[in-house]
């Protein structure tokens, strides 16, 4: 293991360099670094009296690798970087994570890329991902930007739901503020309407794609969508992989590096390819994939600036590996290898606006490099496995990177053996001088793996009022372990009376503080004990909802069927939606949320029998694994409101919930 100190200059002897500047052709040279960055490139170079020297002699020298589009978990950090992609454009993502992520890459001891992010995208009603931003119409877009752009974002990141008259307006103002806006189609949307209106980035092949039956482009169709691009200023991310790992999922030993979470995708995928799988599909999608790869060579051949990105995470789309993957896409759609380094490198730095940071070798350029053995532009290959990395500065030999590569193996094989150990959570602190009426515990799942624990309680309160608290985290191997939810909120008849919310993470506390004064609720933030700001709604919220197991109680328990205003949080960032619930006749409840149908049924002393909740595109069940009513009736439901298991579970209302303004 090689990994030296960014306080000293460290030279790189011998390499062959690929500064990936314009008219300057690979040749040998000495390459200086000093506090992470780049300060001399040349041939006959003084090296500084106590430099570190690494010889390179024989191996080929390139810009870190640039993943165009990806979504980052922490915990594949070293499978990045072992792959030589050393800036990851992260395509939308929990806030407090990624906003963390990118701090923590000042730390010297870092493992991961440098990041590009967007945190929360802008999306419609409902969204398609619990990391959005949900926006209804164009004049809910000013003061949801605002907030996010309090985070200090690189981009604004989109998804297909955004209503195109909000879309439109997104894209105004986050070039107004100097920002570019990147994601999928906005569904009715065309693909001209996309190039002419400025969109910056746009992912996947979706605004291409015929809508003949077999899904295959022609040649007129190829030529007429590249008419429409030539001259545009759009960057493209075509995400070949993501349509081609349907007939080729590659080496399926892979997925040990990988959380169980993507194995259960894969195999739940795997199940249903199986229902529709003949050979007669297989070859109609071989046609679709061919036909996709000769629009992304023709796009190639116009001059269409064109970005790599991964997808990853997903089943059969690795970190790190996965923009190796789509790089061979490319090359089987026929541009050459030389091209290719272009686009993963110098070509994505131009498109993501940070050329004169990313993507060569020169002074002043972050020294993220990658050590090559052969030539790259001659045999794209050869960057699946590098020599060795230098990382900010700090320069990691081969074997450190295969290190890295068997640490997270292993740390994957201890999470699939821990996934049904016991994962213990304190219970949630209560108001001085209430009694408990009911206590309890409850499993998330997804994919039929554990996702969170919660504790959760409920006490009334000297003045009668209840007072409904949880605390939540995450086990091994899913999302932050070191993240912890406690809320409690006291409920006054059938409203809303106050609550206290903090999220710890990365070591920073996030509190949030509501509590109604006159005719306001009014909302306090605070990080670390710091007082950000004080907003007030006079929309009075029935409850909070942060995902837990509590909003299903207090339902249960304090309304009637119909519209209510819940407080919710894009971010720390709190707002208001408007829910519809429904009470079945078997006592189900199923309500209209912004991010999906929630259906519960509860037992007769307020306990969870089943819940199950849409959150993007994945499904939470929760259930209670054990409670306490403490010798009492605990919430004591009315019969109407107990679930009847006998019944089947019914779709959710169609009704669509209204998205309230955001608190400010």
């Amino acid at each position: 293991m090689i990994a030296l100190l960014l306080s000293q200059v460290i030279a790189l002897e011998g390499a062959v360099v690929h500064t990936m500047q314009a008219g300057v052709e690979p040749a040998p040279a000495t390459v200086l670094i000093e506090d992470g960055e780049i300060v001399a490139v040349g041939p006959d170079l003084a090296i500084p009296e106590g430099a570190q020297r690494v010889d390179l002699s024989g191996r080929h020298l390139v810009p870190g690798l640039i993943d165009g589009m990806a979504n980052l978990d922490p915990e594949h950090d070293p499978l990045h970087t072992a792959a030589g992609v050393l800036l990851l454009r992260d395509a939308g993502n929990d806030l407090e994570l990624i906003a963390s992520a990118k701090m923590s890459r000042a730390q010297p001891t870092a493992v991961g890329p440098d990041l590009y992010i967007c945190g929360l995208v802008f999306d419609g009603q409902p969204p398609a991902t619990t990391n959005s931003v949900v926006v209804r119409n164009a004049e809910e877009v000013d003061a949801k930007l605002e907030g996010l752009l309090e985070w200090e974002v690189d981009y604004i990141g989109t998804h297909s739901g955004i209503p195109v008259d909000a879309w439109k307006q997104l894209i105004t103002k986050a070039h107004e503020a100097g920002l570019q806006v990147c994601g999928p189609q906005p569904a009715g949307a065309t693909l001209g309407e996309i190039a002419a209106i400025g969109q910056d980035g746009l992912f996947f092949l979706d605004a291409f794609l015929p809508s003949a039956a077999d899904g295959v482009l022609t040649e007129e169709e190829i030529a007429a969508q590249v008419a429409t691009l030539a001259g545009s200023s759009l960057a493209l991310t075509p995400a070949l992989r993501a349509y081609s790992r349907y007939v080729d999922e590659g080496d399926p030993k892979r997925i040990e590096l990988l959380s169980p979470t993507y194995e259960m995708q894969w195999k739940a995928e795997s199940a249903a390819r199986a229902k529709f799988y003949s050979e007669e599909w297989e070859a109609g999608m071989r046609r679709r994939i061919d036909s996709q790869r000769r629009l992304v060579r023709a796009l190639h051949e116009a001059g269409v600036a064109l970005v790599p990105g991964s997808g990853s995470p997903h089943a059969w789309l690795m970190p790190g590996e996965g923009l190796h993957d789509e790089l061979a896409e490319w090359k089987l759609a026929g541009i050459p290898d030389a091209d290719l380094l272009v686009a993963a490198t110098s070509g994505a730095a131009r498109a993501l606006n940070v050329a004169g940071r990313y993507g060569g070798v020169a002074p002043g350029m972050v020294a993220n490099l990658v050590v090559v053995d052969g030539d790259p532009a001659l045999d794209i290959a050869r960057l699946r496995r590098p020599a060795g990395v230098v990382l900010r500065g700090a320069y990691h030999d081969g074997a450190e990177l295969e290190h890295w590569r068997n640490s997270v193996r292993e740390y994957q094989a201890g999470v699939r053996a821990s996934l049904e150990e016991e994962f213990v959570v304190e219970p949630p602190e209560l108001p001085e001088g209430s009694d408990k009426v009911l206590s309890g515990t409850a499993e998330t799942r997804v994919f039929g793996i554990r996702t969170a624990v919660e504790q959760y309680a409920v006490a009334r309160q000297l003045d009668g009022k209840l007072a409904y608290a949880m605390r939540r985290k995450a086990p091994k191997g899913v999302g932050m372990p070191d993240a912890e939810t406690t809320l409690l909120q006291v409920i006054d008849g059938t409203q809303l009376e106050s609550f206290k919310l903090v999220v710890v993470s990365g070591g920073t506390e996030y509190r949030v503080e509501g509590v109604r004064i006159g005719g306001q609720f009014r909302v306090e933030r605070r990080v670390d004990g710091m007082q950000i700001d004080t907003n007030s709604t006079t929309q009075r919220p029935t409850l909070i909802d942060v995902g837990s197991v509590l909003p299903a109680m207090i339902l249960a328990k304090h309304r009637t069927p119909g519209l209510m205003n819940v407080l919710y949080f894009e971010g720390m960032d709190p707002a208001v939606s408007q829910w519809n619930a429904e009470l079945r006749p078997n006592g189900l409840f199923v309500a209209a949320t912004p991010s999906g149908a929630l259906v519960a049924g509860l037992n007769a002393d307020g306990t969870l029998n089943r819940c199950q909740r849409q959150r993007g595109n994945d499904v939470e069940r929760t259930a209670t694994t054990k409670s306490s009513t403490f010798g009492g009736p605990g919430l004591a439901l009315p019969p109407d409101r107990v679930y009847l298991p006998e019944e089947p579970a019914p779709e959710a209302p169609k009704q669509e919930p209204k998205q309230g303004p955001k608190v400010r």
